[in-house]
């Protein structure tokens, strides 16, 4: 009994005719690939070809001539089928005019059989790919058109390995697989891996998941990882004063009032021997660290990039962020109102990047009834235990911004009941 795979194909755009129908045999329990290529009309994939393989033209006809491509084409055979050979192309003529080319492949020819993946750790480029390389049988894939031309078919590569990548919060150590071209010289390029692993290779192309046909894998040796990563994150700590502008209210904030104090976190991979951090202010080198993570409190106005390089002898990676103080600022309210429903119940100043800071309330008569060094402090218009009476109060406050600026300030604040 014959498995028959049956290609249906319409010739009207071509040659202006009705539909042609292409059987395509082999014996049972063989497998046929064919679809449609540039140059012929079909390239026909055979898993095996057999005495009982067959192409027949069953489409409206009287006539029927098959050539064999050259140059000058070989006449075979006038039936309307012909029992093909491997790596052949063949040209069907019907009533001298119409035509239908194949090139037709025994894949058993032309399986690839591997049975070694070497890679070498030395090459210029191993910080960031990996060049694989197969050894074994691997013929080349390629048909021929009815003019000669010879078409290449990529093979691909699928090479499984384990490396990390970067998730939520920290790196994760997984099984990947990168699928790529086999090139010409029957070698394979992936990305560098991040921690030791095996490389487990197979290699495959558009016919053999049709045939039924599972490429073998290989498995190479150990490699020794090289190539190196960083995640640079931070955590700045936060202040939760509403009356300071600009204030670090999230562990990401790296932009805003002074004081930032910043957790500079690396996140070295296994490969990394060495991080140096290295901040620059105003593009000018200001300091360096050597740790996998360093914290620092940014007092001074101005623009800072820190740079992390973590490396070992033979590969290195940078990473960067930027850090911002804004300038200062101070301003004073001219009136508050403490009557406990939790909007302006103290007298305190807005501000952002101050240094330092002193504030000083006197009653109409002189006296010094509140003083504070924290811009975050307030008066909440008591003297000692008691209510403070309405009216207006005098301040004096004292102040230098992060820029240098600064600051000498004094008025009247009116408290209202």
């Amino acid at each position: 009994m014959k498995k028959y795979k049956i290609l249906i194909f319409t010739l009207l755009a071509i040659f202006c005719t009705a539909n042609a129908q292409i059987i395509v045999s082999n014996p049972a329990g063989s497998e046929v690939h064919y679809d449609t290529y540039a140059g012929i009309t079909y390239l026909v994939v055979f898993d095996h070809i057999t005495a009982q393989s067959q192409i027949e033209y069953t489409g409206a006809g009287t006539t029927f001539e098959w050539y064999k491509f050259s140059n000058p084409a070989i006449s075979i055979s006038n039936q309307n089928y012909i029992s093909p050979d491997g790596a052949t192309g063949y040209s069907l003529k019907i009533d001298g005019a119409q035509e239908i080319t194949f090139w037709v492949i025994d894949y058993s020819q032309i399986m690839p059989q591997i049975n070694n993946v070497t890679f070498n750790p030395n090459d210029a480029n191993a910080c960031e790919h990996v060049v694989l390389n197969f050894f074994g049988n691997i013929p080349p894939l390629r048909y021929q058109d009815k003019n000669g031309e010879i078409h290449n078919i990529n093979r691909n590569v699928s090479v499984t390995y384990t490396t990390q990548s970067w998730g939520t919060d920290a790196w994760i150590t997984a099984d990947t697989t990168a699928v790529t071209v086999l090139n010409g010289n029957n070698s394979a390029q992936i990305p560098a891996p991040l921690v030791n692993t095996n490389f487990s290779a197979t290699i495959s192309d558009p016919f053999a998941n049709d045939l039924g046909i599972t490429p073998a894998t290989v498995q190479s040796v150990t490699y020794q990882a090289i190539a190196v990563k960083n995640k640079l994150i931070t955590e700045t700590t936060t202040r939760d004063a509403a009356n300071e502008h600009q204030r670090p209210d999230n562990k990401n904030f790296l932009e805003g009032s002074a004081p930032l104090d910043i957790h500079f976190i690396g996140n070295p991979t296994a490969a990394v021997a060495h991080n140096q951090w290295t901040v620059f202010k105003e593009n000018i080198f200001f300091f360096t660290r050597t740790a996998a993570d360093f914290r620092y409190t940014f007092n001074d106005y101005g623009q800072y990039k820190i740079v992390l390089v973590s490396s070992n002898q033979q590969c290195s990676y940078t990473d960067s962020v930027n850090v911002k103080i804004n300038e200062s600022a101070l301003e004073v309210p001219n009136v508050f109102t403490p009557n406990g429903d939790g909007i302006n119940d103290e007298f305190r100043v807005a501000y952002r990047s101050l240094r330092s800071f002193q504030m000083a309330v006197y009653n109409r008569w002189g006296n010094k009834i509140f003083e504070t060094n924290d811009p975050q402090r307030g008066w909440n218009g008591k003297i000692g235990q008691r209510d403070a009476a309405a009216g207006p109060y005098f301040y004096y406050i004292k102040a230098t911004g992060t820029d240098g600026r600064k600051y000498v300030l004094k008025g009247d604040i009116n408290l209202i009941r």
